[in-house]
């Protein structure tokens, strides 16, 4: 079945989910995990730390990403290359 329809590949976030957020939830999800395992104060505030350092990152890489592309829209606009201007607002909504 797999092999006439496919898989549809997770694409919304490829652009600044990279290899250094992928590390850092796989290093906070298997956090979480000892903590569940093993409830001590200890593992509770390491995962804390790595579950904030996860945000941290990825917020960051995603806001980095949302401030290019709106100058790219503004360029498009002072340039008055309307067609490349909607199509930027279009792919970001």
């Amino acid at each position: 079945m797999e092999d006439i329809i496919g898989e549809k590949q997770h694409e919304r976030n490829e652009e600044w989910y990279d290899q250094e957020c992928r590390l850092l939830v796989e290093v906070k999800r298997e956090a979480r995990l000892k903590c569940i395992e093993r409830s001590t104060r200890a593992n509770q505030e390491d995962y804390n730390r790595k579950r904030i350092a996860a945000y941290r990152v990825c917020s960051r890489k995603k806001r980095e990403l949302l401030k290019t592309k709106v100058v790219e829209i503004v360029e498009h606009h002072t340039k008055n290359e309307s067609k490349k201007y909607y199509k930027r607002i279009q792919d970001l909504a």
